[in-house]
């Protein structure tokens, strides 16, 4: 059986305040892929988003044999001299790593856009596993930034519905034992994991890596997340994922 790796494309809205998922990379033997999802024509039709100029048309499945650039521009050069302290961080071994396995957790953030590429959770038995730094570290309190740069938090550490969130009805806070709050899990995710919450599934939530100072304060903590899931549980629980031409010919049609 062919093994393929995905990455999927989420964009940031500053105007909506929300993420968008607006497409997927796919890597196997035969090279890579790009395609737009459904939530690209909900971001342009909400949120004004204007596309990726590499791959203008919507509807096309893009192909090739080296990494697209939109990719290879995002992923760390081994020749950087920074590159095997920040490999380090992201909790990874510098030697033999592959564009993707950084980018899975790096997420190829820039200062200069709002993109971010994440993977799906890997199924684990009948369960999922999943690595991720923890979101909104820099809107915690002064005192709470200040105590996480050097301390670290006390296990175990929970999860729990933040259901007053204006921004994400699906919100999920992270949270210590002493109930300090070390941010939030990314909002592309919340949807899905929500589901294991609400249905009071087994899991646990682990700090693999604390980053202090000094550092980037998005990369603060890296969390590993192991959860039961039950058989109807599927991810992604969205119709952003949905095929383009799913929206294109329901919005034709009507």
């Amino acid at each position: 059986m062919r093994h393929v790796e995905t990455l999927y494309l989420g964009w940031y809205s500053e105007q909506k305040n929300t993420w968008y998922t607006i497409g997927r990379f796919d890597c196997d033997e035969d090279g890579y892929r790009f395609k737009y999802l459904a939530g690209a024509v909900f971001a342009r039709r909400e949120a004004d988003f204007g596309g990726l100029a590499q791959f203008p048309d919507e509807r096309k499945e893009y192909q090739s044999s080296e990494l697209f650039a939109f990719i290879e521009n995002r992923v760390l050069s081994k020749n950087r001299p920074e590159y095997e302290e920040q490999t380090r961080r992201l909790g990874l071994e510098p030697q033999n790593l592959r564009p993707f396995d950084h980018l899975s957790r790096s997420n190829g953030r820039r200062v200069t856009d709002t993109f971010e590429l994440y993977p799906a959770p890997e199924e684990s038995g009948n369960g999922i596993s999943l690595h991720f730094f923890s979101r909104g570290v820099r809107y915690l309190e002064d005192w709470l930034k200040e105590l996480w740069k050097e301390s670290s938090p006390m296990a175990p550490l929970r999860l729990r519905r933040d259901r007053e969130n204006e921004h994400d009805p699906y919100a999920i806070e992270i949270l210590d034992d002493g109930d300090q709050k070390l941010g939030f899990v990314p909002q592309y995710y919340s949807q899905s994991l929500s589901k294991l919450l609400d249905e009071d599934c087994a899991y646990s939530v682990n700090l693999a890596q604390h980053n202090t100072e000094p550092g980037y304060v998005r990369e603060r903590f890296l969390l590993h997340l192991k959860s039961h899931t039950p058989e109807e549980w599927y991810f992604p629980q969205s119709d952003q994922y949905d095929p383009v031409s799913t929206v294109l010919e329901e919005h034709e049609a009507a």
